[in-house]
């Protein structure tokens, strides 16, 4: 890194967003240890990936709030001109959305959903509906946008999402203690008998608890009613710590808990509790070290965790939580983000990330969304003003909740997904 022994004024170009931000001085021999302030630029359609010294560079070289130094660690440079000035300029990446097919009618056949990339020509799959009565025609949105088979479609969502709160519940107060849980993790929602329910996890996360003593440790699964937020059913000290995932199997009515391993002495790996909360087995996993985030879907589950090599690796296992994929997907999480939970429907995996150098919530979360093979599809950005800690999809909408702490609230967020319906011309 050189300019080391002058000022360097550092500028921000948005890049192709818009906003703006003040230049900031680095005092001669700061370069290596100083941190950037936070990224205030935005875009329609974009997410934020970070800083490039190059204003055509692909890859983040420096984080939001990353240190000058970090670039030099990527083998880029932070250099000044002879006026010792630096511009670093915003990298940009377009949001996915995704687009569904609806059959308009009674014509037969299935198709599944496909995604888009804000700012790029889609070419949409060929129709796969039919109808012996009729012809297909093209296809028609909720707006009265028309377009034939396989045509290319362009920005049809910006892939924002909205959230609305449903429900905060309260994790409770530890067994013989008078303060509170101290983390509120992973989740799961679920349908039961006409009622939609939310398990959480807590712990205790204190000094002592981070300093390796667990003499007061306790952890805690409830079962909360959504409607009234009332818990109805409540397990304490199960042996798992820093459960960041939780997922339900609707075959069995089985949840499943992805166990961090974060404190010596506690596994790593996934508990599996039934219907009535109570432990029924524990799963390891040899290839990884620690379990981040568990989802399940249509006979698989899916975990992400991380082992010796990479932070965070995909993981698709069968029934019998035997390994059968392992996909490093380092490169879709800066060094500021960490991996939350995850979930699962017919056709992608969705994986919550936070941000947790800024700690500013609502601008700093996104989901990462992966094919059931591990494959990398895209990400949007979640306007949830408190750490995301866990995520179900239920139809069109992902419900995601929350750590508060002690509490945790439930948010239903509406997922960027647009709907083509067939239109038909009968036969005279």
């Amino acid at each position: 890194m050189s300019a080391k022994g002058s000022d360097v004024t550092i500028s921000f170009d948005a890049n192709g967003g818009e906003g703006t931000m003040e230049d900031v001085n680095v005092k001669a021999g700061k370069l290596d240890s100083y941190t950037l302030p936070a990224n205030e630029f935005s875009r329609y359609g974009y997410v934020f990936r970070g800083w490039n010294v190059d204003k055509n560079g692909t890859q983040t070289e420096i984080d939001e709030q990353g240190k000058l130094s970090d670039a030099s660690d990527s083998g880029a440079a932070i250099d000044s001109d002879s006026d010792g000035k630096q511009t670093l300029y915003a990298l940009w990446e377009p949001q996915l959305y995704i687009i569904h097919f609806d059959k308009g009618g009674k014509a037969s056949g299935d198709m599944d959903d496909m995604y888009a990339i804000y700012d790029e020509k889609t070419p949409l799959e060929s129709v796969g509906f039919g109808r012996a009565d009729a012809r297909f025609t093209g296809w028609k949105t909720a707006d009265g946008k028309n377009f034939a088979n396989r045509a290319r479609v362009l920005n049809l969502l910006s892939g924002n999402t909205e959230s609305e709160k449903i429900v905060t519940v309260d994790s409770g107060k530890p067994k013989d203690e008078d303060y509170s849980f101290r983390s509120t993790q992973g989740s799961c929602v679920f349908e039961e008998d006409g009622k939609m329910y939310v398990v959480t996890a807590a712990s205790i996360n204190d000094a002592a608890y981070n300093s390796g003593d667990l003499s007061h440790y306790e952890t805690v699964i409830t079962k909360f009613d959504v409607e009234t937020g009332k818990a109805v059913k409540r397990v304490r000290n199960l042996k798992f710590d820093h459960a960041n995932g939780l997922a339900y199997d609707s075959n069995n009515g089985h949840i499943y808990v992805a166990e961090g391993g974060t404190c010596d002495g506690y596994p790593s790996g996934v508990m599996e509790l039934d219907g009535n909360l109570k432990k029924v087995k524990e799963y390891s996993f040899p290839l990884l070290t620690h379990i981040w985030g568990i989802a399940y879907s249509n006979g698989y589950f899916y975990v992400i965790g991380r082992n010796d090599d990479s932070r965070n690796s995909f993981c698709v296992l069968n029934e019998d939580m035997q390994t059968l994929s392992i996909t490093q997907v380092d490169d879709y999480y800066s060094q500021n983000f960490s991996s939350q939970g995850i979930a699962a429907d017919d056709t992608f995996i969705y994986a919550v990330s936070a941000g947790f150098k800024t700690y500013e919530w609502k601008s700093s979360q996104r989901i990462n969304v992966f094919t059931h093979d591990g494959e990398y599809v895209g990400v949007w950005t979640i306007d949830i003003p408190y750490e995301a800690e866990d995520i179900t999809i239920l139809d069109d909408y992902a419900y995601i909740t929350t750590n508060e702490h002690a509490k945790s609230t439930l948010y239903k967020t509406s997922m960027p997904k647009v709907t083509l319906t067939a239109q038909w011309e009968l036969y005279k």
